[in-house]
């Protein structure tokens, strides 16, 4: 079906499905009602694009249990500038706290394109899990992200095998609150060319097989700020004591203070413990250091996203006749992140082992190729990447 200018909104519908389909020109200004699920539970939305739209939400699911949003393309939404017209599921729980009746229907994102928009990314929901998703020039400037979690959102979520690029005034990835979450899960995330890489507020989180360079920014923040306790509730105290940082590659800032493995993040030693490579630690003659792309086999590079003007008032001319971007984030024969990361049990050794999330399919989290894992999502001469 395609659905053309208007919006849909179905309430109380269990097993609502929609898929094969198209929705243009939802909304825009006065005609602002989002496309949405309202209530009811197991919503599927599958295959579909949704396009040229502005001033609301593509997509809601709100109160809906256990949504699943899969192979779905979210592109040219958003044209007016301080927007937050989030793709989002929200308020998927039912029952209460106080009475210990809180029960919550935990939503999937999987293979979900954002890409060429004056908006955001996304924002899941509780119990939530986002695998395969790309998350590309998102152009709008506001205290925002491409993958974006508040603190009771982030808890017990999982972000997997994901890319957010490109997106100059956002935050990669942000697990966020004035008191954060706990055991949230990210592993195998591509975070480059944006404000800032990852901002993980918190405790008790996972953070593995990181890639992210070219931020403008900072590559990776887990504070030891805005913490309340595990319960949310209480006075301020450290965050990130029990987190972890392992087997990452970083290159422009990284704040980890209150992280076990990671608070000289300047002396080589304390990083290679954990497996991860922050290039300013590792620098050549005490006078520079290495960029993060000498490592890698073929990657995305920032100066191939600016325009042609911008490079020439840089460079004096385009330095290249084919301004084609690529993505094979491997590293490169010879790069000193080959076998130097740690075996992470149920991450990176081939067990199928349940963490906040079964995994998808049976040798989802592949073992690593050679002696030991490589830093970074990648692994040199896998056949994925």
């Amino acid at each position: 079906l395609h659905f053309f200018s208007g919006s849909l909104n179905a309430v109380y519908c269990d097993y609502f499905v929609i898929e094969d389909s198209k929705f243009s020109f939802s909304s825009d200004m006065k005609a602002n009602l989002p496309n949405r699920v309202k209530k009811g539970e197991y919503g599927i939305l599958r295959n579909t694009i949704f396009e040229n739209m502005n001033s609301s939400a593509p997509w809601q699911f709100i109160s809906n249990m256990y949504p699943l949003i899969e192979n779905v393309m979210f592109t040219n939404t958003e044209w007016f500038s301080l927007s937050a017209s989030y793709p989002m599921v929200g308020t998927n729980y039912r029952g209460a706290v106080k009475d210990g009746s809180l029960y919550h229907g935990g939503d999937t994102w999987r293979y979900v394109t954002v890409k060429d928009v004056f908006g955001a990314g996304i924002v899941p929901g509780y119990r939530s899990l986002v695998e395969y998703g790309r998350f590309e020039n998102l152009y709008v400037f506001i205290d925002g992200s491409g993958i974006q979690r508040n603190g009771a959102s982030a808890e017990y979520s999982t972000t997997r095998y994901s890319w957010i690029i490109n997106a100059p005034d956002l935050n990669g990835m942000r697990w966020n609150s004035a008191c954060g979450g706990t055991y949230a899960d990210a592993h195998h995330v591509v975070s480059v060319g944006n404000r800032r890489g990852f901002r993980l507020k918190g405790d008790y989180h996972d953070a593995l097989h990181l890639l992210t360079y070219e931020n403008s920014n900072q590559d990776i923040s887990l504070p030891g700020g805005k913490y309340c306790g595990p319960d949310r509730q209480g006075a301020a105290e450290p965050g990130n004591v029990n987190s972890i940082l392992m087997n990452t590659v970083t290159e422009n800032g990284i704040e980890c203070a209150n992280v076990p493995g990671c608070k000289d993040n300047n002396k080589p030693e304390s990083l290679e413990s954990t497996g991860n490579w922050f290039a300013y630690a590792f620098n050549y003659n005490k006078k520079t250091w290495g960029h993060v792309m000498h490592h890698l086999e073929n990657p995305w590079s920032l100066n191939r996203a600016k325009s042609d003007e911008k490079l020439e008032e840089l460079y004096g001319e385009v330095p290249w006749e084919k301004k084609i971007q690529n993505y094979d984030f491997r590293p490169k024969k010879g790069s000193i992140l080959i076998d130097a990361g740690k075996v992470i049990e149920g991450i990176n050794d081939g067990t199928d082992k349940t963490l906040n999330h079964k995994p998808s399919y049976p040798g989802q989290n592949r073992k690593y190729v050679g002696e030991a894992p490589d830093v970074g999502p990648y692994e040199y001469g896998d056949s994925v990447y």
